[in-house]
């Protein structure tokens, strides 16, 4: 007889996915707000019937305004998103699921001839001191292969 097997493939909510759709919720107004405020501006600067104050400079505070408010949003954002990490980062210390994924560092390589140690792409020769390459790999100057 065929059974059915429970297998977790992760988790969701808690108050750390909480943080991070809020901090998404916030970011999105603060586009939109720059949107709207870049619209009213551009508004403002229109002739008018009327012979009144500031057309010009009332435009530019709405530009301000909305470009304020987007670098508010997108602080608002990081300090909430690392929030939410510090959450996670938290609950998998102790053992507790959590919801979503703890952001990652992505690892960053360079290549360097081994006879004039020099920086070389992906190359089968070196360009600075014409010296072809072997195929064998190397980590931290130590022979991997």
């Amino acid at each position: 007889m065929v059974k059915k097997i429970e297998k977790i493939i992760g988790y969701y909510g808690g108050i750390e996915n909480k943080l991070t759709g809020l901090a998404k919720l916030i970011l999105m107004f603060a586009i939109i707000g720059l949107i709207v405020s870049f619209v009213i501006a551009g508004n403002a600067t229109r002739p008018s019937r009327f012979d009144g104050w500031g057309e010009r400079g009332i435009s530019y505070f709405w530009m301000l305004a909305g470009i304020v408010g987007l670098l508010y949003g997108i602080l608002i954002y990081f300090v909430l998103s690392a929030g939410a990490d510090i959450i996670r980062l938290l609950k998998k210390l102790n053992g507790i699921p959590y919801g979503g994924d703890i952001s990652k560092a992505s690892k960053d390589t360079n290549y360097y001839c081994s006879a004039c140690g020099k920086l070389v792409h992906n190359e089968s020769e070196c360009p600075h001191c014409y010296k072809k390459f072997n195929d064998v790999s190397m980590k931290d100057g130590v022979n991997t292969s």
